[in-house]
């Protein structure tokens, strides 16, 4: 990540929001993310961009590069997918918006970079994306579902606002119960049990939950410290379903400090890193 030194020689101003929407099929929802969030950042400018720009050149050495970001292995850190015609066919189908890449595994901190290129060094955007953004731990040496990698362009994944954050330890005790030959608890049961307690897919709370993550991604671009430690909080970094749901939509409010931290990011367009 940039030092705080190197994010004040940024030439471009960060009291703004510059949104690349990777997918088509998330349009209307990130749309709907940024109506909600203009409620609070206003007057602030927040652009959406429909696509990722491409760099000049060959678009199979793109397509490439993502591939070799694509994870194998989420127990071995340097894994990755087998490079083959099939998947740059399908990373470039990607790039041009005809595919999604929902939920499959890449390498969150290069992923980060590649964006970086292909943004031409913008610092103040965030990417909006399909795939799931994955991050090696030292602590238990694996990878871990993310929702969001934060940096110059931070990253938020769509797969991970539903696979990251953990679902509630009974539904995976319960889970275990589920007899593969069809007998005891059923999938569909189980999900009606559970139902509401976690996002799911095309879940209508995305729009809101996602607006807290752009939320997050605003106070790195200015203070380098997108989180707080209140759980009701929009800042939380919530590590379980049912924290997350609580920090954006129960809640879905800032606690008093960052209310005021943002208040001075939209009037003055200074770094608060210095309050």
């Amino acid at each position: 990540m940039p030092s705080k030194s190197s994010r004040r020689n940024l030439s471009e101003a960060c009291n703004s929001l510059r949104i690349v929407c990777e997918s088509p099929a998330n349009l209307a929802t990130l749309k709907d993310a940024v109506a909600q969030l203009e409620e609070l950042t206003d007057p602030m400018p927040i652009v959406v961009l429909k696509g990722i720009p491409k760099l000049k050149g060959d678009i199979d050495e793109i397509a490439g590069s993502f591939v070799t970001l694509r994870l194998a292995n989420a127990n071995k850190r340097d894994e990755r997918a087998i490079d083959s015609f099939a998947i740059r066919e399908f990373e470039r189908r990607v790039i041009e918006g005809s595919s999604r890449a929902r939920g499959v595994p890449y390498e969150g901190v290069g992923l980060m970079k590649l964006y970086h290129r292909l943004l031409l060094g913008s610092s103040s955007s965030v990417i909006v994306t399909d795939r799931l953004v994955m991050t090696w731990s030292d602590d238990d040496l694996r990878y871990h579902a993310r929702v969001a990698v934060f940096g110059f362009p931070s990253v938020i994944s769509m797969s991970g606002l539903v696979e990251a954050p953990a679902r509630p330890k009974e539904y995976y005790l319960a889970k275990q119960a589920i007899d593969p030959k069809g007998r005891g608890i059923s999938e569909a049961s189980l999900a009606e049990e559970f139902s509401g307690r976690f996002l799911e897919s095309d879940d209508e709370r995305t729009p809101t939950v996602l607006k807290g993550y752009l939320l997050q991604c605003l106070f790195y671009a200015n203070t380098l410290e997108p989180f707080c430690k209140k759980k009701d909080c929009m800042l939380y970094n919530a590590h379980w379903q049912e924290e997350m749901l609580h920090a954006q939509v129960e809640s879905g409010k800032l606690c008093r400090k960052h209310a005021v931290i943002l208040k001075k990011i939209i009037l003055e367009g200074s770094n608060p890193v210095l309050f």
